[in-house]
């Protein structure tokens, strides 16, 4: 799951773009995680440990152990390998969008770090040590302090500063200066549980807390809005923030909308209450080592049945897609598609079955119960088929096209199907595994039925064998229409 923290294995590398992969790997939507990423390999590691590496104590013991892997990384602040950048992705299951949460983090502290030290470098480069040497600044200041002391200088401007670029060729309302977009904080990311969070206070607290929740974004960007544009008006403000509440008459006379010049409106007092402070120098909206902690935090107090949650849906999904790419490395994908298609179409529905208003838990599990069995089903089938296969002689008694043609007849006929050379395969069964079958006590069951020409009826034969004993049982008819 980390090969970057082990170089002596190069066995296990991601994919670049891991990203691009699950939209192309995942065309029915599911929510799971990316095929290949690091929440995929972890996922079905889980499961492969529960099965067999100590059940559920097992399990717990890996996931403490992932987790501690994660606290390392973070102190350290390496990027995860196996995660895409970037805000986390909805569209996943939560424990990728966790995942992704952390790996922004890591992103962000790394690129603060490095524009302190380009901060701190270029203000050193600027100082002359060789000009400090010997300098009393207690006697500059004291020379000089008598001639400034009582000097005040008005500044009723204030200077421009965090400008991104030109807004067009727009120009400040009632000014001849130039309308700048500002440099501003980038959006506070949130994974799903948290969205969800936001949502439910808003529904207890009302619109109040939707309004105080937008206003801390809104305040960020028109403090930088009236750093960057010191004459700017709200107008201006609302011209780039909001294009949509500057309206223009037939005469090309420009005005704001009418939710906008509702008297007292958020935006109208979130404007007043702003000042001209460029985004490097507001308190941040984001706190990436708090984030950080509590994606850990949040990661180490799951339990077994909600870490289950986290990985169901992916376990599922890896392991219909490995099915298929069984099939289509044995060429049969096509007596199978419409049935995996199926599947894929059944997880898509329960992996978003959150989504929807009405959430049933028991129903989910009883869906994923279904879906289980459902592929349990076809993988026998298809150990069927090879075994069928491997009893009909194949290729020397028959050909691969006429094998997947009869296989299709037995699944639509209750396990049944008519061969023309049944006297070949029966004696390529007796000559292949007669042997075996004298010296393993097991039982097995062989089912010849033989439809022959007119005017004999269908024959019938069903053979038991058991070790070194055969029962036969036969059925054999005539057609006594002609006698």
């Amino acid at each position: 799951m980390f090969p970057d923290l082990y170089p002596d294995n190069e066995n296990y590398c991601y994919i670049n773009d891991i990203a691009a992969r699950n939209i192309e790997g995942n065309p029915h939507r599911i929510k799971s995680s990316p095929f290949n990423s690091l929440s995929s390999r972890l996922s079905c590691v889980l499961v492969t440990c529960n099965a067999h590496f100590g059940g559920k104590n097992g399990l717990a013991q890996l996931w403490i152990a992932f987790i501690r892997e994660l606290r390392f990384i973070w102190n350290c602040r390496l990027s995860i390998q196996g995660i895409s950048c970037g805000f986390p992705d909805t569209r996943t299951c939560l424990l990728n969008q966790k995942l992704q949460m952390l790996n922004y983090c890591i992103e962000r502290s790394k690129c603060r770090k490095y524009e302190n030290k380009k901060y701190l470098s270029d203000i050193g480069s600027n100082i002359d040590p060789e000009g400090l040497e010997g300098t009393n600044f207690k006697e500059v200041s004291d020379e000089t302090g008598n001639e400034t002391e009582d000097e005040f200088f008005d500044c009723t401007e204030y200077v421009p500063e965090g400008r991104a670029k030109r807004l067009g060729d727009e120009n400040i309302l009632d000014s001849d200066e130039p309308l700048y977009i500002p440099v501003t904080q980038d959006p506070v990311p949130k994974t799903e549980d948290e969205l969800q969070a936001d949502s439910e206070a808003m529904l207890k607290l009302g619109s109040g807390f939707n309004i105080q929740m937008m206003s801390f974004s809104l305040l960020s960007d028109m403090e930088a809005f009236k750093a960057a544009n010191p004459k700017g008006k709200m107008e201006d403000f609302i011209r780039w923030y909001s294009p949509k509440d500057w309206e223009k008459d037939e005469f090309g006379v420009g005005q704001l909308s009418a939710r906008m010049r509702i008297p007292g409106n958020t935006w109208q007092t979130v404007w007043k209450q702003a000042q001209p402070v460029a985004a490097n120098k507001q308190k941040r909206l984001f706190d990436e080592t708090t984030e950080a902690l509590k994606v850990l935090s949040y990661l180490e107090t799951r339990n077994i049945a909600e870490i289950y949650d986290m990985v169901i849906i992916t376990v599922l999904h890896a392991a219909i897609i490995k099915f298929k790419g069984i099939l289509e490395t044995e060429k049969i994908l096509d007596l199978f598609e419409y049935k995996i298609e199926a599947l894929l179409n059944e997880l898509s529905h329960i992996s978003r079955a959150d989504d929807t208003e009405v959430f049933d838990i028991q129903q989910t599990k009883s869906k994923i119960e279904g879906l289980i069995k459902g592929l349990e089903e076809y993988e026998v089938q298809f150990y069927q088929y090879k075994c069928f296969e491997q009893l009909t002689g194949y290729p020397d008694n028959i050909t691969f096209e006429e094998i997947k043609c009869k296989f299709k007849e037995m699944i639509e006929n209750q396990n049944s199907c008519s061969i023309n050379n049944a006297e070949d395969i029966g004696k390529h069964i007796i000559t292949s595994y007669g042997s075996e079958l004298h010296s393993n006590l097991i039982t097995k069951e062989y089912v010849l039925r033989v439809r022959a020409n007119e005017p004999a009826g269908p024959h019938f034969l069903r053979a038991v064998v058991t070790g070194e004993e055969v029962r036969l049982c036969g059925a054999f008819t005539e057609n006594t229409t002609l006698i």
